[in-house]
């Protein structure tokens, strides 16, 4: 026969480890809200989308998806402590579907705000199995964490696109199964000791 165990015996927290580098990096993660244009029969046409980023340094500079921010007129990023910041795009790179923008250090400065920045770490020593955790603003709402495993190091997609360009020719990726819903892309990817080793 099985035991029931105490309820008051059983520890329902997570790992101190998980604990750590979530905390550690979830003040840095922001909501970046993204206006883009194109044209319908010769006339411009605003888009609205949301995505995540996080805050990589004390300048403000905030890395994410170039699906995300690459193509965009107008940059407004909400900080850990919901205040809102416009941002510009500083530099993309569509191979690897990265972008970097810049919070308005005059706007944060005026406005005497703070922010934390995330600690990056090293992708080429991620190890197959290794726990990771994505976090995020999906769907605009407040920062979430989901966790998993990295399931491949080095995974490759032949003839796959992103916008439009062919990156699957030129690139591979580390993949991995921790859930990812839509407005998660440009956030990051961590591991236990609360490092950076990508963006979802």
């Amino acid at each position: 026969p099985v035991k029931k165990d105490d309820p008051a015996k059983i520890d329902v927290h997570p790992s101190f480890a998980v604990r750590y580098a979530t905390g550690l990096v979830s003040p840095a993660v922001v909501r970046i809200d993204v206006v883009t244009q194109d044209f319908v029969q010769g006339q411009p046409r605003s888009i609205r989308a949301i995505g995540s980023g996080v805050i990589i340094d004390k300048e403000g500079h905030v890395l994410t998806n170039f699906h995300v921010a690459g193509r965009a007129k107008r940059l407004d990023v909400t900080l850990f402590n919901l205040e809102h910041v416009r941002a510009r795009l500083i530099g993309s790179d569509h191979w690897t579907d990265l972008a970097l923008i810049q919070l308005d250090m005059d706007e944060v400065r005026k406005k005497n705000l703070t922010f934390s920045f995330a600690p990056l770490g090293d992708s080429s020593a991620v190890s197959l199995g290794e726990p990771v955790m994505a976090v995020g603003t999906p769907y605009g709402l407040s920062r979430t964490v989901t966790a998993g495993i990295i399931s491949n190091t080095n995974r490759y997609f032949d003839e796959s696109d992103i916008e439009g360009y062919e990156t699957g020719w030129f690139n591979n990726w580390l993949q991995m199964d921790a859930a990812i819903n839509p407005g998660n892309s440009g956030g990051p990817l961590i591991n236990l000791r609360g490092e950076v080793i990508g963006i979802n």
